[in-house]
């Protein structure tokens, strides 16, 4: 028992030994400034990397709008394109029905039938339909679209092909 007693004596101030020295570093942390200002930096740190996140973010959105702005210039453009060639349908329409109720109707007779054959196109317009000899194809062309006929029927009366038709009509409305 002798041996006992000094022992525990022994570990006591061993213990409390570490006790002040584990105080002490305690108090160091929590009173000195090292703490604080490791949250400080820890504390800057997220801030720093919070801004460059949203910086990042905000340059993909600007990114995006870009390419939303020059979709929507790009569909707008196409509409107002849309616009323009519904209306030229619109004025064709009109004048091909303006033509077709002001144009006395043609009796032809070429069928071996009993029924005469009736045709939309004035008399005038189917006499000057007919092909002049030493007149080229293009002139033609332009003589009947310039008389208001459609571009299929200018194909069919000059044995043309609907696309030559169009393409002398546009060439011809190029130069002027």
């Amino acid at each position: 028992m002798g041996f006992l007693l000094p022992s525990i004596a022994v570990n006591l101030l061993i213990l409390f030994i570490f006790y002040l020295i584990f105080r002490r570093r305690m108090n160091r942390i929590l009173d000195g400034g090292e703490f604080i200002d490791s949250i400080k930096d820890e504390i800057n740190h997220l801030v720093v990397e919070l801004n460059q996140t949203a910086e990042r973010n905000i340059g993909i959105i600007e990114a995006r709008i870009n390419r939303l702005q020059k979709l929507v210039d790009s569909a707008d453009r196409k509409i107002a394109l849309l616009g323009k060639e519904r209306e030229k349908v619109k004025l064709g329409r009109e004048v091909y029905d303006r033509l077709k109720k002001s144009a006395p109707l043609v009796a032809t007779s070429d069928s071996p039938s009993t029924e005469t054959a009736v045709s939309p196109v004035p008399k005038e317009a189917a006499d000057a339909a007919l092909p002049e000899p030493g007149r080229s194809s293009a002139d033609e062309v332009l003589d009947l679209h310039r008389q208001g006929f459609d571009t299929r029927l200018i194909a069919s009366r000059t044995g043309s092909t609907l696309g030559e038709v169009e393409l002398i009509i546009s060439l011809a409305h190029g130069k002027e």
